[in-house]
């Protein structure tokens, strides 16, 4: 199960620099390249994906794994329309692109959760 702890830790810092490097855009005090933050919030759904992948494999319940794979997918498409959606209140895009970010990085953490519950009970 060394693939989950890397699958997880990916997750966890890929999400936490996405988090740091949107907050760095939004405010505009530091200058990060979009495609930066773009590519990390691609590399969080990719391992939110994998994750749903194993736990799909593990016998995890169905929905949770279909809400995590459907996640992963929605994750980098709201990040690429997000500009053009709430045109009159862009605050509001900002404040659902953070909430389905620490979503992901939430569903990571319980998927990685359950499954090291059961690699050890296995």
């Amino acid at each position: 199960m060394k693939s989950l702890g890397i699958a997880l830790i990916i997750a966890r810092i890929s999400g936490l620099l996405a988090l740091a490097a949107g907050t760095a855009l939004a405010t505009g005090l530091v200058a990060i390249p979009v495609p930066l933050h773009m590519s990390l919030g691609t590399l969080l759904a990719l391992s939110l994906l994998l994750l749903a992948g194993k736990a799909r494999k593990a016998g995890e319940p169905l929905l949770l794994v279909i809400v995590a794979a459907t996640w992963a997918i929605a994750l980098p498409v709201w990040g690429s329309v997000q500009t053009q959606v709430f045109l009159a209140l862009p605050w509001l895009s900002r404040v659902i692109h953070v909430i389905c970010g620490l979503g992901a990085v939430g569903l990571a953490e319980i998927l990685g959760m359950r499954l090291a519950k059961k690699a050890k009970a296995g």
